[in-house]
C-alpha cells in the first residue's frame, strides 16, 4: 500500500479524536494518554478440536489481535470477531479489496461506541470503506479519504451496495 514502506507518524492526526489500528508498532510515536482497546481476530473454536468447522484456525499470518488505540479515554475493551483470511464470522463470500479491510460489524462497534448519532466520521485511510459503510448503518456522516486510485472505484461501488 502506498506508504507502507515508511514508519507510520500519527502526528497529523492526534488534533483530532481519533481511534488508530496497529498501535502497537507506532506506540513510540503517541502521546501520553489515551486509551488501548482489542480486537481479537481469534477462531471462537481455538483450541477445542483439532479439526476445526472453521478450517485451519491454529494460526493467523496476520496476527491473532491487533491492538486499537484510541486519543481519548475509552473503556478497556476487547472486540471478539473471528478475522483470519478466508475464515470469517463475517462477510462470508464478500471480495476483498483491501490487504487490511475491517470487518463492517467491528467498524460499527467502534462507531456506535465511541461516537453519537448525527456525528461525522471522517476516515482518512478509507480502503474499502469498512468505517464508511458502518457508520451510515449507525446513522452517522462520513468522509472518506484514499490515496490508492486503484481502491477507489471498488471502494465506492462497495458503498453504493451497502
Amino acid at each position: 500500500m502506498l506508504g507502507d514502506d515508511r514508519p507510520f507518524d500519527p502526528s497529523h492526526l492526534l488534533r483530532f479524536r481519533c481511534v488508530l489500528f496497529g498501535g502497537q508498532h507506532y506506540h513510540t510515536r503517541l502521546p501520553q494518554g489515551g486509551s488501548w482497546q482489542i480486537w481479537d481476530k481469534r477462531c471462537p473454536h481455538r483450541g477445542q478440536s483439532p479439526a476445526c468447522a472453521c478450517g485451519p484456525c491454529r494460526t493467523n499470518c496476520q496476527g491473532d489481535f491487533e491492538d486499537i488505540w484510541c486519543s481519548f479515554h475509552a473503556h478497556r475493551t476487547i472486540y471478539r470477531h473471528y478475522w483470519n483470511g478466508g475464515g470469517k464470522a463475517s462477510e462470508r463470500g464478500v471480495k476483498r479489496i483491501h490487504v487490511t479491510q475491517k470487518p463492517v460489524l467491528l467498524m460499527g462497534w467502534l462507531v456506535e461506541t465511541h461516537t453519537a448519532s448525527g456525528d461525522l466520521v471522517i476516515d482518512p485511510y478509507a480502503g474499502s470503506c469498512s468505517t464508511l459503510i458502518a457508520a451510515r448503518l449507525a446513522g452517522r456522516y462520513a468522509i472518506g479519504v484514499e490515496l490508492d486510485d486503484t481502491l477507489i472505484g471498488p471502494a465506492v461501488d462497495r458503498l453504493k451496495g451497502a
